[in-house]
């Protein structure tokens, strides 16, 4: 798809844009020595985080043909599975039963629901009971299974501080989501700065802008500003009448937002100053 979006564009004019998409497609194949783990974090509720995960991990797992899995974690009502296009989802008490004891990637592949992209997720949103989990709860389910993927994401929808202490500790990425609009934005960029320059084990931190209901204002540059001598940086995913009418798929412009962001945020993961302490993944 992203070559096809590339050269379409390229005969159109856009060639920007086209050398965007090239770009980003090496970047989302690029190959891993072990899992890479990326959270997504909402600095507040409907910022658009569980659309972002969706979005971004479909395209990785579009381009990576040795596994992608997408985690809901999220406090909110928006599932994971049902952005990303999942019927049956896994509900998150099962995944553990259902993955004991596994031992190789196929294995693994075969035990989670699938989109038609090779997504695999795990978690049924508010479904199920008790919810949302608990970052120690997380790493139970997730540390058998999750070693046989090259990326994880998960969507950690809002957390308290104690939790994103957890959270920024068991990732090698965070992505701090917030929506455009001002004081949304600056919201987030507390909160990138937060997590970049107070905890014990700072994780690399990306702050994500999005513009949910097309009102975002100019908060990109200023954001970037405030967070440069913090090495934080900056994306924007632009608004998309598609989406919000209910569209199944986004157009070019979120696309390509979302194409480059996973793979400037795998970049980020295989950097080994982002790497876990031994021991602390599976």
């Amino acid at each position: 798809m992203l070559v096809r979006d590339a050269l379409r564009l390229g005969f159109a004019g856009s060639t920007a844009v086209a050398r965007d998409l090239v770009a980003a497609d090496e970047g989302l194949r690029r190959p891993v020595s072990t899992s890479r783990r990326i959270a997504i974090v909402q600095a507040h509720g409907g910022a658009g985080a569980t659309t972002a995960t969706a979005g971004v991990a479909s395209v990785l797992a579009g381009r990576r043909p040795t596994g992608v899995l997408a985690i809901d974690a999220g406090h909110g009502g928006a599932s994971l599975a049902a952005a990303c296009g999942i019927d049956q989802p896994l509900a998150w008490a099962d995944g553990r039963a259902r993955t004991a004891g596994i031992a190789r990637a196929d294995q693994a592949r075969a035990a989670l629901p699938r989109t038609r992209d090779g997504l695999a997720v795990l978690g049924d949103g508010s479904a199920s009971a008790p919810w949302p989990p608990q970052p120690r709860t997380w790493r139970e389910v997730v540390d058998p299974v999750g070693r046989f993927f090259d990326v994880v994401l998960t969507d950690w929808g809002v957390r308290g501080a104690d939790e994103l202490a957890v959270v920024a500790s068991d990732h090698h990425v965070v992505v701090v989501v917030a929506r455009a609009d001002r004081a949304d934005a600056e919201r987030g960029v507390a909160l990138a700065w937060h997590l970049a320059t107070t905890e014990q084990r700072a994780p690399t931190v990306v702050l994500l802008l999005v513009d949910v209901g097309g009102t975002g204002g100019p908060s990109a540059t200023p954001a970037r500003e405030a967070l440069a001598e913090h090495a934080v940086t900056v994306r924007t995913v632009p608004y998309d009448p598609a989406l919000g009418a209910g569209a199944a798929s986004p157009g070019t412009d979120v696309r390509t937002a979302f194409s480059t962001l996973g793979a400037h945020l795998l970049t980020l993961a295989c950097d080994p100053h982002a790497a876990l302490t031994a021991g602390d993944a599976a």
